[in-house]
């Protein structure tokens, strides 16, 4: 037995000897990876990873080394993932002895370690971009965590799995992975990982090019962190919301979104996310040519990441750098910086990173026409995109590769590479990837036809396979290319716009539902404040009642005194009424301070000395009442020779209560004063006859502006000359807007604004607002109507500005409906809606019809440019309606006009010409010429909808001819490019060239792009009849330009007004902050103020009732018997009002405290007060009885 024992023993300790040898090896190898990492800074400067070896070291139970060998593994990740990989096998090997374990509670806990061990592997793998390593790891993971019924670490692996299949561009797969996550982490309510799927979501949209709803997903991710105050993730989706921004070259929101996320990062101390965010501004500027501040967002990165030892921060930063030379086209600077970048992804085995950085490289060498090393380059990126399956990237670097062969000549090899990336585009969902690459197919394509034109010898390599197709038809392709490049781009812009529209309408519905519960509110508002008013009077009705009540019975209670014949009672009956009469005078006093208070604080402006002025005064006025009752009830009580005092005592008793108080009121004076501010306005009178006839010639004018602006600039102008002859400045500022607005109406446009500008010059000299804000408007429409949207845009938002500044809500309510004109010009429909919107509520809070009509009209344009032609119909019919109810003839015409417009798009060819012909005959009615050329143009269309080309062209010179009579050159370049695309319908193409021609020099004489762009499109169309493919491609071409010029100049300048709008809002921001602390300092003056006044008070009442009893010694040592009457008044009269006053004081004190207890209330104030002025009266009756007592003794 005791060998066995003795064997076994030995047994045991072998055992453990080989248990703790193994153990030491392990933390020796783990502390041996702590040593050579920490030659990096890296390493020596986290206090973590420190800190963990530390504990690995100390650690005695199996559970807490795990955990800290996950925790270190974790740390390690970004630098080292090798090292985290043999770190986590360490961790696995540890946790499968617990695993094991008979006890369930163990068991479980080494089921779920592995689990999260084998999950964190897949990690490091991915970090690797070992995608297929990654996925084995992270199914392991999955399955140990259903077999434990551990659902939160279900949807992490499956959330991993969606991230492999994302950075392989598998866009389906990965979707269908995150939302089984999003599935699980809101079943069980876990919203921390329900955030970090909408996140994921959003990638995916986001790299799909579907950006609204990339925007959409990230911004719930974003609302739940913000709920749960998770500071970094909130940082991160305002980094995602930036980098959506930013891909659709919303470069100043971009950068709004980065500096929200570098504000928070700065906040909780994330360098790795300052570090990053930096290098995304540094980006977003070089995007945006502003290569010095780039530069030095890029440096700042790398510094951060350089002390962090941040070796993917260091290679990303490298990276931007290398872009920003690039961009300056710095080909050996930004060489340099991306091998240097090359070098430190290579060590840390990022094949991702190593793909982009090769690329990056490959467009260097493209840059420099080093063909060769460029398709080198671009090559070796494809193999690592191809291996680790990045889709993405894939079509990107194929695109890259076909630009490159169109370049070298390799047509066959262009076209194989393009058509490859496009069906991955198409596969993947990419729209952005799409659009490119049918732009550069049809280069590819348009290359081809014009060295198949110009009859070179084209033995190029490759070019046979493509060859067998005529100039003509490789054109045709090219053109086919182009209208599907140019349709996968409106196609981004419109989805953007349509979402974008939606969210407008019902922002405006709900704004509306707003105004409805606002009303509501104001509305239950007034009837509780009518209520509380109600309350008040009654209760100051009751306060009075008990005033005449209580004293009616003082005197009752005298009236019954007098009949007794107790005189030893007489004294204390005395102090009774006297003490009554004290106290309601001290309520009466107080109830005439509530009363008048509102009054009081105007005056006064809160000031406690003026307000205590004040309330000496109504003191003063109050106290010979008290004194006439008081010495009333006293005469009624016993008879004395009090009632004898004559009317000269009385007299001289005011003068000396005046010099008592008078010290007092001029030191009041002293402590404030009033600003007051004079200002006058003149204006200059005129020669009455001269001015009479001004007025006539302008009115005239205003008359013929729209029936003849010919005679309308005849009589503005007589106007002028004599407004200038007599020196009315202010009339001459009119003439000239007269002036402006004829030419405007000639389309004379250059005339139109400079008479428009030399009357803005004069009247800003005049300081009248109101007309500058008009004169601002005309400028916004002529430069509108010119085609400068941006202009146009600046003047409107000038005038609206004027406008809120003067609180002229009609004027607002129009700016707004013109800027929504502008964004409606530019195609920005969501926008004009928004602005319409918004003009629409302001008119319908003021009830103003006539605006409620028109921007009905206008939203009722928007759907119609936007094909919503029931949406159309209904706002136009609305606006009609209104219209015919305020009989407003000119515009029921414009809308009988639209109604004919949509009616003709729908081809509903029956009520088209009845509405023209309504609207014309109304404008025939009216005289305007202009509008009768307008209908006449769209009877034209009509007619040219139902094949009647003879009667269309009647109609279409019957146009010509009216707007030639006006001189408005918009209408003759519009009629006669109707005239000559109809002239190609015909096949006249001799004639139609001739009229089209002559339109396109009309309109760019103009400069009118908008009907430029339309001309091209009738000129391709024209040159397609003949024929002339290749013309046909080039005018189409030339269309695309003007439309993308008017597009490309709107969203510089609007990025302008966004960066301007940016620097604007900070400078507010900064404004308010200084206003903030100038109101704090404000309030800490009036407080002293307030303090030093209070104190002033105190001090005088202090000196007031000292003054009364020296007044009292001196008149002891006179000892004049015979004055003893008169002194008693005067010294209980102001002790009397010095009471009152002490009794104000503390109210005015105890205010704040008894409006919190009341809740304002005047009968419970009046009920403290009361409590006030019983607990006050036994001090003042003590000090009476003392000074009478001090003037003589047996008097009482």
């Amino acid at each position: 037995m005791t060998q066995i024992r003795l064997i076994y023993t030995k047994f045991l300790f072998a055992q453990i000897r080989l248990i703790l040898v193994t153990r030491i090896i392990f933390i020796f190898y783990i502390l041996s990876c702590g040593s050579v990492l920490s030659g990096s800074s890296a390493f020596t400067q986290n206090a973590n990873i420190d800190s963990l070896k530390k504990v690995l070291l100390t650690a005695k139970q199996d559970t807490n080394k795990v955990n800290t060998l996950n925790t270190l593994a974790w740390k390690l990740k970004d630098s080292n993932p090798d090292t985290s990989i043999l770190i986590e096998n360490q961790a696995i090997q540890l946790t499968q002895k617990i695993a094991s374990s008979s006890q369930d509670k163990l068991r479980v806990w080494g089921k779920k370690s592995i689990a999260r061990s084998l999950s964190n592997i897949g990690v490091y793998y991915w970090i690797k971009a070992e995608l297929t390593k990654a996925v084995d790891y992270y199914l392991k993971a999955f399955n140990i965590y259903k077999e434990i019924g551990n659902k939160s670490g279900m949807a992490t692996c499956l959330a991993n799995i969606g991230n492999n299949y994302a950075d392989r561009a598998d866009y389906s797969k990965a979707m269908d992975y995150y939302l089984k996550a999003l599935k699980i982490y809101e079943e069980i309510g876990n919203k921390k990982g329900t955030a970090t799927c909408f996140g994921n979501v959003g990638h995916i949209y986001s790299n799909k090019g579907d950006y609204t709803k990339a925007l959409d997903y990230y911004s719930k991710a974003l609302s739940i962190d913000e709920k749960l105050g998770n500071k970094n993730d909130v940082a991160r989706h305002f980094s995602n919301i930036g980098d959506v921004y930013s891909d659709q070259a919303g470069y100043p929101k971009a950068i709004e979104y980065y500096f929200k996320t570098l504000k928070i990062y700065e906040e909780i101390g994330n360098k790795y996310g300052i570090a990053g965010t930096l290098n995304s501004i540094g980006l977003i500027y070089v995007y945006q040519k502003d290569y010095a501040k780039s530069l030095s967002y890029c440096l700042k990165a790398l510094n951060i990441n350089e002390e962090l030892d941040n070796k993917n921060g260091i290679a990303n930063s490298l990276s931007n750098l290398g872009n920003l030379c690039l961009y300056q086209a710095n080909y050996p600077k930004a060489l340099n910086y991306y091998l240097k970048a090359l070098k430190i992804i290579e060590e840390l085995g990022d094949k991702y990173g190593l793909s982009t950085i090769l690329g990056n490289i490959g467009s260097v060498y493209y840059g420099q026409s080093d063909y060769t090393k460029a398709l080198n380059y671009y090559l070796k990126a494809l193999k690592i995109d191809e291996e680790i399956g990045n889709k993405n990237h894939l079509a990107i670097f194929l695109g890259n590769v076909g630009q490159l062969y169109i370049t070298t000549g390799k047509f066959a090899k262009a076209e194989a590479c393009l058509i490859k990336a496009l069906h991955i585009d198409k596969e993947i969902g990419a729209k952005e990837g799409e659009m490119y690459r049918e732009k550069w197919l049809s280069q590819l394509y348009d290359t081809l036809g014009i060295l198949t034109r110009s009859g070179k010898n084209l033995n190029l390599s490759g070019y046979k396979t493509i060859s067998g197709l005529t100039a003509k038809e490789l054109t045709l392709k090219a053109f086919a290319h182009y209208i599907k490049y140019i349709v996968a781009r409106d196609s981004i812009h419109n989805d953007e716009n349509t979402k974008k529209q939606t969210r407008t309408e019902m922002k405006y519905e709900y704004e509306k539902a707003q105004i409805v519960k606002e009303n509501t509110e104001k509305e239950k508002k007034r009837m509780e404040e009518e209520k509380v008013s109600r309350r008040n009077k009654l209760q100051y009705s009751g306060i009075l009642l008990v005033m005449i009540v209580l004293f009616l019975g003082i005197f009752l209670v005298v009236r019954r005194i007098r009949v007794q014949v107790q005189s030893a009672l007489n004294t204390r009956n005395m102090r009774l009424t006297t003490g009554a009469l004290f106290i309601s005078f001290l309520i009466f006093f107080e109830f005439i301070l509530v009363l008048i208070d509102p009054f009081l604080e105007k005056i006064t402006g809160g000031a406690p000395a003026f307000k205590l002025l004040a309330n000496t005064l109504l003191v003063v006025i109050i106290f010979p009442l008290h004194q006439f009752l008081e010495s009333k009830i006293k005469a009624g009580i016993f008879n004395t020779d009090e009632e004898k005092l004559s009317v000269k005592s009385s007299s001289t008793f005011f003068k000396t209560i005046l010099f008592l108080f008078g010290f007092m009121i001029i030191s009041l004076f002293n402590v404030s004063f009033i600003d007051k501010k004079d200002s006058l306005k003149a204006e200059l009178q005129k020669n009455i006859a001269d001015t009479s006839r001004v007025n006539t010639l302008l009115y005239l004018s205003h008359i013929y502006t729209v029936q003849n602006p010919d005679s309308a600039v005849l009589y503005s102008t007589q106007a002028k000359e004599i407004a200038e002859k007599i020196n009315d400045r202010k009339r001459v500022v009119k003439a000239l807007r007269e002036l402006g607005w004829a030419y405007y109406t000639k389309g004379d446009y250059p005339n139109a604004l400079h008479y428009s500008f030399a009357s803005l010059k004069i009247n800003k000299e005049l300081n009248d607002n109101t007309t500058n804000a008009t004169i601002l408007n005309n400028i916004g429409n002529i430069y509108q109507y010119q085609g400068d949207n941006f202009n146009a845009l600046d003047y409107y938002k000038k005038t609206l500005k004027i406008y809120k500044e003067l609180k002229n809500n009609n004027g607002m309510a129009t700016s707004f409906g013109n800027i929504g004109n502008v964004y409606g010009s530019q195609g920005d429909y969501p926008k004009a809606l928004e602005y319409y919107f918004n003009a629409l509520k302001m008119d319908e809070e003021m009830e103003n019809k006539h605006g409620i009509a028109r921007h009905h009209g206008n939203i009722g344009i928007i759907y119609y440019l936007q094909t919503n032609y029931p949406l159309a119909l209904n706002y136009f019919f609305r606006s009609l309606k209104i219209k015919e109810e305020l009989g407003e003839k000119n515009s029921i015409a414009t809308t009988l006009g639209n109604i004919g417009n949509v009616y003709n798009e729908q081809e509903d060819l029956s009520n088209a010409p009845d509405y023209y012909l309504r609207a014309l005959k109304s404008d025939e009615e009216l005289g305007n010429i202009n509008g009768i050329a307008r209908h006449l143009g769209n009877i034209g269309i009509v007619y040219r909808s139902q094949g009647d080309y003879n009667k269309c062209l009647e109609y279409y010179f019957k146009a010509l001819k009216l707007d030639e009579e006006l001189g408005n050159r918009i209408g003759i370049g519009r009629h006669i490019g109707n005239i000559g695309s109809l002239y190609t319908t015909l096949g006249r193409y001799k004639e139609a060239k001739q009229f089209l021609d002559s339109a396109l020099v009309l309109f760019k004489i103009l400069g009118a792009k908008e009907q430029i762009k339309n001309q091209y499109r009738y000129l391709s169309t024209l040159y397609d009849s003949t024929g002339n493919v290749r013309e046909s491609f080039a005018a189409y071409k030339m269309h695309i330009v003007y439309s993308d010029s008017i597009h490309n100049e709107e969203n510089t300048k609007k990025q302008t007004r966004t960066e301007m709008k940016y620097e604007y809002e900070k400078a507010q921001i900064i404004k308010a902050q200084e206003e903030k602390e100038i109101m704090r300092q404000l309030v800490a003056a009036v407080g002293r103020r307030n303090k030093l006044q209070y104190s002033g008070i105190m001090l005088g009442l202090f000196v007031l009732f000292m003054g009364i009893f020296l007044f009292v010694r001196k008149f002891l040592r006179q000892n004049q018997t015979a004055l003893t009457p008169k002194y008693i008044r005067l010294s209980a009269g102001v002790l009397f009002i010095s009471f009152l006053i002490f009794f104000e004081f503390i109210l005015v004190l105890l205010d704040p405290f008894l409006e919190d207890l009341t809740a304002g209330a005047p009968a419970y104030k009046l009920l403290a007060n009361t409590l006030l002025a019983v607990a006050i009266f036994p001090l003042h009756h003590f000090l009476e009885d003392k000074l009478k007592e001090g003037i003589f003794k047996t008097y009482v």
